[in-house]
């Protein structure tokens, strides 16, 4: 299990897929992208968009 603080995230991207997708996600203190493969398309861009509004609420807070 990895644990990944929004102010740590500095990007985010899904790579879909027939029946499912990928989410990938850069942190600024790790070298390597973290990826949750086969993850249902709905579950995933509901993810995307959590961690995106999280993002923001962190650059504009």
């Amino acid at each position: 299990m990895i644990d990944v603080n929004y102010r740590d995230i500095s990007k985010v991207r899904l790579k879909r897929g027939m029946f499912s997708t990928e989410i990938y996600l850069n942190t600024r203190n790790r070298a390597e992208e973290i990826s949750l493969p086969a993850v249902d398309k709905q579950i995933a861009q509901h993810v995307i968009n959590v961690i995106q509004k999280g993002i923001l609420i962190k650059c504009n807070g």
